[in-house]
């Protein structure tokens, strides 16, 4: 099942629920989710998912609000790949393709063992010491890049498999080109 139909199935559960105002509003947004409005890869809106959670806290609906921003009807691995593959998703790849090399090889020997140093003090900030916490609850990335030009690299460290990072890297880029232009420097 897409997550279009699991997201208005969803929708109208919910709706079967709620007194006959609400139902309505349910109704029109499943409507909404089965055209595929809300799908992650649609040019409906910027971000569509976050329009959805947007109109539903906007609606007064925050507990199906919360589900959304959980990420329950993020878009699966394999919808993400068909869009990678479609035409739009083929012009939006390519035009992330760039000729420089900026993290095409392993960490720069100068910085490796300092960055493993900050890596190692912030595993132990979010996750404890391996003794106390031999399964690790909290992930993070370390990037670590020029500043004012591209003539170096960008150097990488992180205690996530790289799978996860990816699909993480994936959906933050697509928050960050849903967002309003922000002019200043993290």
């Amino acid at each position: 099942m897409r997550t279009r139909e699991r997201l208005a199935a969803e929708l109208r559960k919910v709706a079967g629920q709620a007194n006959y105002l609400n139902a309505q509003k349910y109704e029109a947004f499943a409507k909404r989710a089965e055209l595929g409005e809300f799908d992650d890869f649609a040019d409906t809106h910027a971000c569509p998912i976050t329009q959805l959670h947007t109109e539903l806290t906007e609606a007064g609906f925050t507990k199906f609000a919360a589900r959304v921003a959980d990420g329950e009807f993020d878009a699966t691995v394999e919808e993400s790949d068909e869009w990678a593959n479609s035409p739009a998703g083929r012009e939006a790849m390519a035009g992330l393709q760039s000729t420089h090399t900026i993290g095409d090889a392993p960490v720069e020997a100068e910085y490796a063992e300092v960055m493993k140093q900050i890596a190692s003090a912030v595993d132990m900030m979010l996750n404890g010491t391996p003794e106390e916490n031999a399964e690790k609850k909290n992930g993070f990335i370390l990037m670590m890049f020029p500043m004012n030009n591209h003539d170096g690299r960008c150097n990488y460290m992180s205690n996530a498999k790289r799978e996860d990072v990816v699909i993480m890297l994936k959906e933050q880029i697509k928050r960050f080109e849903g967002q309003a232009e922000v002019v200043g420097h993290a």
